[in-house]
């Protein structure tokens, strides 16, 4: 039995890894290694923080779609925006429009 470099314990003629610490022979741990020396980059800013709320699922994603084709509809069929039906996906699709253009503005300002 050998002493482990790292930690000193007994370590096993034919083992692999030191039982106590996990460090092995290839490691390459000693004592008197000068930390000090490395050199790391300065951070100048703080890292950014991801938002918890995703940016655009699949249920924005299907809503889009059924008012996009409400107004592809009520486009190619004559009369369809005489319909509340038609009045009400037509003043929905233009208020969510400009939702998303304001988000993306926002979005592209920041960053």
């Amino acid at each position: 039995m050998t002493p482990c470099p790292h930690c000193g314990e007994p370590v096993a003629d034919d083992a692999v890894v030191c039982r106590h610490c996990g460090s092995d022979a290839e490691t390459g741990w000693v004592d008197d290694v000068d930390y000090h020396s490395l050199e790391l980059p300065d951070r100048d800013e703080e890292p950014r923080r991801r938002s918890l709320r995703p940016s655009g699922g699949v249920g924005t994603k299907i809503i889009l779609l059924v008012i996009l084709g409400g107004l592809l509809l009520a486009w190619v069929v004559p009369g369809a925006l005489r319909t509340p039906v038609g009045k009400a996906l037509l003043i929905a699709g233009a208020f969510l429009g400009t939702l998303f253009a304001l988000r993306e503005i926002r979005r592209r300002s920041e960053g």
